[in-house]
């Protein structure tokens, strides 16, 4: 039995691997974006201050929610790490 939990404590760290990465590559696209567009938006004299505020708001929640998603998912891995740890120890 304690094989099968060390194997799967090895898959927990894999997945945790992946989520991170996952949320850190769209953490670069937004700024890539945010800077594409923020260079359009912001040199452009036709473009609202209300629409500007917008994208600046659109940005920030996107990285809000990637953070919220990352701390969601490390929960939940840190939560199954410690069922998995009562588990050897039973």
């Amino acid at each position: 039995m304690e094989r099968q939990i060390t194997f799967a404590k090895q898959m927990l760290g894999l997945q945790r691997i992946m989520v991170d990465a996952m949320a850190s590559n769209v953490l670069i696209i937004l700024d890539q974006t945010e800077r594409m567009l923020g260079n359009f938006v912001n040199g452009t004299t036709w473009t609202p201050p209300a629409s500007k505020a917008v994208f600046k708001d659109w940005i920030e929640h996107n990285k809000q929610g990637c953070d919220a998603l990352r701390n969601a998912a490390s929960d939940g891995f840190n939560m199954l790490e410690g069922f998995l740890n009562r588990s050897i120890k039973q």
